[in-house]
């Protein structure tokens, strides 16, 4: 088994973050992609949508590696996968407005919310099992993980949600909901992003 660190800090990784934002931005920008429809149906949502799944599967493609090559939790943690299932959960819960967009009645859509938040609530509750008990070096493990490009990314996701949460409460600029749901959308492409790269060092220290 290699000795190289499961996540560091690579400067490859976040210039192709960056290069990737700045085109991807920009495109949707020149071509105006979702412009004149940003609804809750509208494109851009949708898209929110397909990518925060895609980053959910990806993610729980990572639990169960981590469960599958139990040593590997010495350097990443299963928590640290399961915690990230968990916020994606609550962001698809969000993007959704609990399953209500597609047309199910607000009786429905309670119902849905108040099953998804037992499911939180038992999933953290096992998280926090897993990290107090089955992590021996959480200090070393935890300055490991915030110095790695991971958990940059993680960090930048949520700056972009809260740019876009900033897009939606200034009303007076023009088309300020198309910003709000573009850096919405940036930051769950983010997420999926972490969760690839989190996948692909973990299959390098394996080896």
């Amino acid at each position: 088994m290699s000795t190289t660190p499961i996540i560091h800090t690579n400067h490859t990784i976040m210039r192709n973050y960056v290069i990737g934002v700045v085109v991807g931005i920009s495109l949707f920008l020149l071509f105006e992609i979702g412009k004149e429809n940003t609804l809750e149906s509208g494109i851009l949502e949708i898209l929110q949508l397909v990518v925060l799944t895609l980053a959910f599967m990806i993610w729980a493609n990572v639990a169960m590696y981590l469960h599958k090559k139990s040593l590997l939790q010495d350097y990443f943690p299963i928590a640290f996968a399961l915690f990230m299932m968990v916020l994606i959960f609550l962001f698809l819960g969000r993007e959704s407005s609990w399953l209500r967009i597609w047309g199910m009645g607000n009786l429905s859509g309670i119902r849905v919310k108040s099953v998804g938040t037992v499911i939180i609530i038992l999933a953290l509750a096992y998280i926090g099992w897993q990290w107090f008990f089955r992590v021996p070096n959480k200090r070393e493990v935890l300055i490991s993980f915030l110095k790695s490009a991971s958990c940059w990314l993680i960090i930048l996701s949520g700056v972009w949600m809260v740019l876009g949460q900033a897009f939606e409460d200034y009303r007076s600029l023009p088309h300020h909901r198309y910003y709000e749901e573009l850096s919405e959308l940036t930051a769950h492409v983010t997420l999926v992003y972490a969760a690839f790269h989190s996948r692909l060092a973990l299959i390098a220290r394996s080896s």
